[in-house]
């Protein structure tokens, strides 16, 4: 844990430091995430998610950085063949996490009511709990940190944002399996202030 308290702390200067810039602001967000673990070589389960988090802009010119802090909750179950994203809404037991990510990107469209913007950067995810289920999976059997490559697109329009992004796994997340890697598509609505 003390990896994500240096994490945290990293986030909150950045944050204080780009909070006095002019060219700055903040992007709260909200998101579903559907998850991959690769779990043998070309074997891939789905998992649901979801996300809430808040990213900071610091801006110069069309340029940008981008440190962010996000909670995040995975269910620990796999989806079978005839579940869909419906069943994002239905409870199962579920792993929960931080993220830090930092990134930097680019505005391709900047006008007052919209901008596009594609950002690239990597992340640092921690287990923080596991709730409690049949299989008795527990953080123990998770790695305390991982990290990943990031990327995304999005959108402003006036304060409200959306964004998809991809994140791709280097490290196993799960300790007894050896590929394990997370892959994570996501989708986030928010609003910039």
């Amino acid at each position: 844990m003390k990896y994500l308290r240096y994490s945290i702390l990293v986030f909150l200067t950045s944050f204080g430091g780009f909070w006095v810039s002019a060219q700055s602001g903040v992007n709260l967000k909200f998101g579903v995430n559907h998850i991959h673990f690769l779990h043998e070589p070309g074997s891939l389960r789905a998992h649901m998610g979801s996300q809430l988090g808040i990213d900071v802009i610091a801006e110069e010119g069309n340029m940008f950085f981008m440190p962010g802090l996000h909670y995040y909750r995975t269910s620990l179950y796999s989806l079978s063949d005839e579940e869909s994203w419906s069943e994002f809404f239905t409870y199962k037991p579920n792993y929960h996490g931080a993220k830090v990510n930092a990134y930097l990107g680019k505005r391709w469209i900047k006008t007052k009511p919209f901008k596009l913007k594609t950002y690239l950067g990597g992340s640092a995810n921690f287990v923080l709990a596991t709730d409690e289920n049949i299989e008795r999976i527990s953080d123990d059997d998770y790695h305390d940190v991982s990290f990943a490559i990031e990327g995304g697109t999005g959108i402003e329009l006036f304060f409200f944002t959306i964004d998809i992004f991809y994140q791709h796994g280097l490290m196993k997340v799960i300790i007894d399996e050896p590929n394990s890697k997370m892959r994570i598509w996501g989708l986030n609505a928010g609003v910039f202030f």
